[in-house]
Parts: C-alpha cells; sequence; structure tokens
C-alpha cells in the first residue's frame, strides 16, 4: 500500500497545514460570492412572492366558500318563500362540503404551513453565515451582522444593484402578473 495515499497514519489536521516553509496564505473569497448572494437573494424573494400569493388564493378561495355558506344558510332555511329555496339549500351543501375539504386538505395546510414559516426557516439557516432576511420593517432583502466586513457588504450591494437593473431592463416590456 502506498504511504502517500494512507489516511490511518496521518492526523486529521495534516491536511489542512501547510507544508514546512510554505508562509500560509490568506484565504479571500472568489470574486463571483457578491453576485452568487445576490442572485441568491433574488431567488429568495421570488420564492416568498410565490408562497405569499399561494397563501393568498387559498384565503380568498376560502372566504368565497364561507360566503357561499352564509348565503345559502341564510335563503335556504332562514326564508321559506323564497323560490330558489332548493338552488340555495345545494349551495350551502356544496359549499360546505368544499369548506370541510379545503380546510382538511393535507394541500392546505402545507401551503398556509410554508408561507408562515419560511422566512424563520430561511433565517434559522442563514444565522450561522451572519445573515439574515426578511427582517420587520426592512422589507425582504438580505441584511448583514455588524460581523460581516464591510468590504464584503458593498461588494455584494453593487452586485444588488446590477441585478436589480437587468431585471428592471427583463421585465420592462412585460405586463405585471396579479
Amino acid at each position: 500500500m502506498d504511504p502517500r495515499h494512507s489516511s490511518v497514519d496521518r492526523p486529521l489536521y495534516a491536511s489542512a497545514v501547510a507544508p514546512p516553509g510554505i508562509p500560509p496564505q490568506e484565504h479571500t473569497p472568489p470574486s463571483s460570492s457578491p453576485r452568487d448572494l445576490a442572485v441568491f437573494e433574488e431567488r429568495l424573494r421570488s420564492n416568498l412572492t410565490y408562497f405569499r400569493r399561494r397563501r393568498r388564493k387559498y384565503r380568498l378561495l376560502q372566504l368565497a366558500l364561507f360566503i357561499g355558506v352564509c348565503l345559502g344558510f341564510h335563503g335556504g332555511f332562514m326564508v321559506d318563500d323564497h323560490r330558489w329555496i332548493y338552488y340555495l339549500r345545494v349551495l350551502f351543501l356544496a359549499c360546505v362540503i368544499g369548506l370541510f375539504t379545503v380546510h382538511l386538505g393535507a394541500d392546505y395546510q402545507r401551503t398556509v404551513d410554508q408561507a408562515r414559516m419560511f422566512s424563520p426557516r430561511v433565517n434559522r439557516v442563514l444565522h450561522s453565515f451572519n445573515i439574515a432576511f426578511n427582517r420587520p420593517g426592512r422589507g425582504p432583502e438580505l441584511s448583514f451582522s455588524n460581523r460581516v466586513p464591510a468590504e464584503i457588504v458593498s461588494h455584494f450591494d453593487l452586485a444588488r444593484q446590477g441585478i436589480q437593473r437587468s431585471l428592471a431592463r427583463l421585465y420592462a416590456g412585460k405586463p405585471k402578473r396579479k
């Protein structure tokens, strides 16, 4: 067995120590790191928007079904001389079934939980990197701790501005989705 490729006799820290006579080099992050962080921030922002929009659709569906339940109950059971009493009772029954199906469905619960827990989960992961996302009062953006060097933050801000300019040019001619 070749001793150069064996890790049995070497200590665990041997690969991290520079060979004798060579001074340790300072670690500098690659120049693409600020741009990658800016792209990551934009992706987090778009995911947050997607989850919020999806939760809002479920809430509107739930509201529409609740209004249908109220109208169906009032017209189908409270007023006797209404000529559409049969249809209002069917509306009431269909909306009650729909409301229970939507509320008890796993997709509804998962969608609401994802939208509610997205920022705390992301912040829990980013905490070890001294970064926070979507802090209260600051909008959906990455914010750095004071421990992060100012040079990295300034490079990140420049990369963020560049990405926002390119996105503005990309979406300039497209209509907004609701």
